[in-house]
């Protein structure tokens, strides 16, 4: 994260309280971002809409101005934070608090997946700044126990993360029901039109912010893709990691408790990896990104949000687990390695049942990057040792040029040369060679060590019109015309802000493919109605989006599906969607 050696956090108006707690970090001159940031917030003349990387102190730039400013009590919250997940809603609550040595402002975290009861005793007890999800902050406003009629700030952070999680149309009614002379700071990694739209039609007069890359930090990456079973990606990325010289990389992983079981199993093969995710404590968070700064750790097993704020230089590799369903988030993953003018490498690794989808990233990557994705094997297990060989060869080289050097311990050297001799006299040069390397470096030389990867080939150049599910369908009858989608409302636009009303004995499910992979709401209730076994006329209220759609369906089915999903790498994301409210107007019951 580079710094302005010029300005110092002195230099703005920030309390003694804030400065000692800035100094107790360890921080002195604030990032270019924060440079921007803090004055503006500061002042509080206007709206303002940043773009900007991740590691570039964003939290701490909206953070310093609210606890310099909220520093006595309030019957009503005074700042709102949306975030798009639990653990970054956690990560900006405990950075907050650590910017201020004053009893307030008071800080509350409300999200899904946690006690509501003691959410709402906090929000009760009384707190000056709240940080949430949206569904679980649009919750509270429902049940009347968060009121924002003197939200003073309110902050969006990782705007575009919310966009792809569906939660757009919550952000849209937060802002809506918060005091109308809030002051609105957006933070995004990309400003897409969705995100410019809010910007225009619902913050007012506001300032776009974009972060100065400098050119020596354009991206310079060369980016690739290996097409493999899910099952064998361990295997490739230790071959990837045996394979290159000072590997040092970041591993995304989708889920906390698969970056928990590709670290342990890395480091039961002796490779120095480490998890970091949302169930770290700050502290264990602090820790693990030392050692992997310090390179006493290299291998960094991340979610995608617990490596927001990661910030290494000169990193070689970024590693894809799975491909990420947004390319905008693709390219700010990939945009970790390749900087300063050292070149990086991103691989992503994909199952071939969604090949089809490098065509589509490759497409639009040559249009904004100006490089192709390619398609390469897993590097073979002879080239492995030849590489491992060299690096061993070099180690030799330096050494017995350290022992001809003159000085050094020349007792232990004659002991050395004597033994040396002897060894050579009584086995021969050659038998004396094999012996010592075979002790001390058979590991190296081991073809056990690596079990066979399945490889695939790249994708044929003519489009393939077949969808994923079919493909496993190929030459079988279909028995499921009664898949089809019945009526004419199902998977039909609605009219804007429509939220469809949750029967009882059903659920909403978010699933991990729309338009960008090709998929109608015809060929989503076919997949979803095979993959639950029922009939299409119990899937309701299909919307495709993007990269994501949305389908009611029944619980029993839609909970099958959802641990279906989980156990399935070859299955698109499947998950329950945040608690729909109901709209205002019932919508007309279908005939």
């Amino acid at each position: 994260m580079e710094q302005n050696t010029e300005t110092r956090f002195s230099d703005y108006p920030l309390s003694e309280a804030v400065l000692k707690a800035i100094e107790r970090k360890g921080f002195i001159h604030p990032t270019p971002v924060q440079e921007m940031i803090l004055p503006r917030l500061l002042a509080e003349d206007t709206n303002i809409a940043v773009k900007a990387r991740t590691g570039t102190g964003k939290t701490a730039a909206f953070g310093l101005p609210l606890v310099n400013k909220l520093t006595s009590p309030a019957e009503r919250p005074q700042a709102l934070i949306l975030a798009p997940t639990r653990e970054l809603a956690l990560q900006i609550s405990n950075e907050i608090r650590s910017l201020t040595t004053n009893r307030y402002p008071r800080i509350t975290a409300v999200y899904g997946g946690a006690s509501i009861g003691l959410q709402l005793r906090n929000l009760e007890k009384g707190t000056e700044v709240v940080v949430g999800t949206p569904g679980r902050v649009q919750d509270h406003i429902d049940r009347g126990s968060l009121d924002l009629s003197e939200i003073k700030y309110l902050i969006l952070d990782e705007a575009d993360e919310m966009l792809d999680m569906g939660f757009i149309d919550d952000v849209k009614k937060i802002i809506d029901c918060a005091n109308p002379d809030k002051k609105v700071a957006l933070f995004s990694a990309t400003l897409p039109a969705p995100i410019m739209k809010i910007v225009d039609e619902q913050l007012g007069k506001t300032e776009i912010i974009a972060e100065d890359v400098p050119e020596e930090e354009e991206i310079l990456v060369n980016q690739e893709a290996i097409l493999l079973k899910a099952d064998d990606r361990l295997e490739a990325l230790k071959r990837i990691v045996d394979s290159t010289e000072n590997f040092h990389g970041l591993v995304f992983c989708p889920t906390k408790i698969e970056a928990d079981e590709v670290a342990r199993r890395l480091m039961e093969d002796g490779y120095p990896a480490e998890a970091l995710h949302g169930n770290l404590s700050q502290e264990a968070r602090e820790r693990t990104l030392r050692r992997f700064k310090n390179k006493l750790t290299t291998i960094l097993i991340a979610t995608d949000v617990a490596a927001r704020g990661i910030d290494v230089e000169r990193l070689t590799h970024v590693i894809n687990w799975e491909l990420p369903h947004n390319f905008d988030s693709y390219i700010h993953r990939i945009g970790r390695t390749g900087r300063a003018g050292e070149k990086g490498t991103a691989i992503s690794f994909i199952r071939p049942t969604i090949r089809y989808r490098i065509k589509e990233y490759n497409r639009k990557s040559e249009h904004i990057l100006g490089s192709s994705i390619h398609v390469v094997k897993v590097p073979e297990v002879m080239s492995i040792l030849q590489v491992r060989c060299q690096r061993l060869e070099q180690t030799l080289e330096a050494k017995d040029q350290e022992y001809r050097a003159p000085g050094g311990n020349q007792k232990e050297k004659d002991i050395i040369a004597a033994f040396a001799d002897k060894l050579i006299a009584g086995m021969g040069a050659g038998n004396t060679v094999r012996a010592l390397l075979s002790s001390a470096y058979g590991d190296i030389f081991d073809t056990e060590r690596y079990r066979d990867i399945e490889q695939f080939e790249e994708p044929k150049r003519k489009r393939d019109k077949e969808k994923p599910w079919d493909r496993k369908r190929k030459g079988k009858d279909s028995e499921q015309d009664d898949w089809q989608p019945e009526g004419k409302g199902r998977g039909s636009r609605k009219a804007d802000g429509y939220k469809p009303e949750i029967k009882p004995g059903t659920v909403r499910l978010h699933i991990g493919w729309g338009k960008d992979d090709n998929i109608g709401p015809r060929e989503l209730v076919k997949f979803l109605a095979q993959l639950m076994k029922i009939k299409g006329n119990l899937i309701d209220d299909v919307a495709i989006k993007g990269n994501f759609s949305f389908a009611t369906v029944p619980e029993k089915a839609g909970l099958a599906a959802v641990d279906a999903s989980r156990k399935n790498p070859d299955l698109p994301t499947i998950t329950l969607a945040h608690r729909e409210r109901k709209p205002e107007r019932k919508s007309r019951k279908r005939k």
